[in-house]
């Protein structure tokens, strides 16, 4: 996966075109943190996304890592 690859969300839930969404047009790889790295900035956005509850809740059910 290349690191300049930004988020989309297969599946299509319902608010995975909402420009509301905090990782709209952010990288895959700031979700994804390497071994050196805190993964603290796609926390911050995580918090800040009126999807957070339903993001989560989603990637469980889809057994989605990250």
């Amino acid at each position: 996966m290349s690191s300049s690859a930004l988020i989309s969300i297969p599946g299509d839930p319902p608010w995975s075109g909402d420009p509301r969404r905090k990782c709209a047009g952010k990288p895959v790889a700031l979700f994804f943190p390497g071994p050196y790295e805190d993964g603290n900035e796609a926390r911050q956005l995580c918090r800040a996304c009126p999807f957070r509850a339903d993001c989560r809740t989603w990637g469980i059910d889809h057994q989605e890592a990250g």
